[in-house]
C-alpha cells in the first residue's frame, strides 16, 4: 500500500487495527467523507480505500474490486431505516424494510476474518 492513495477518512482506525499505522503515511492521499465516494474512486483505479463489506460484495464478486487482504475490521457504525415519528410509515414502509432485509439476506459476502 505504500505509494497508494487512501480514500477515507477511515483509514487510520483501519491501518492501526491491521497493523500498518507505522507502515503507511497518511499525508498526500485523497479523502473522501463517505464509503461510496471512496469506493468509487477505488474502482476507477484513483488509489485504495476501507469500504464496507456489504456495499463491496458485488464488486468483489464480479471482480471490479479485490481485497488486498482477507480480514475485516469491523467499525462499529450501523445502519437503520429511521423516518419522521408525525408520518408514520405504515405498511409501505414494512414492506420497504421487509425488502431490505431478504437484500440483505440474500447477500453473499467475500470470504474474510473479521478482527475483534
Amino acid at each position: 500500500m505504500a505509494g497508494m492513495s487512501l480514500t477515507h477518512a477511515g483509514a487510520p482506525h483501519w491501518l492501526q487495527r491491521m497493523g500498518l499505522a507505522e507502515h503507511v503515511p497518511l499525508q498526500g492521499g485523497q479523502v473522501f467523507d463517505t464509503l461510496e465516494m471512496g469506493m468509487i474512486a477505488a474502482a476507477r483505479g484513483y488509489g485504495v480505500s476501507i469500504g464496507d463489506l456489504m456495499m463491496v460484495a458485488e464488486d468483489v464478486a464480479q471482480g471490479r474490486l479485490a481485497l488486498p487482504w482477507p480480514t475485516a475490521v469491523p467499525s462499529g457504525e450501523r445502519y437503520y431505516l429511521v423516518w419522521p415519528r408525525t408520518r408514520p410509515g405504515g405498511d409501505r414502509l414494512q414492506r420497504l424494510s421487509e425488502f431490505l432485509q431478504q437484500e440483505v439476506a440474500a447477500t453473499v459476502l467475500p470470504q474474510v476474518t473479521i478482527l475483534q
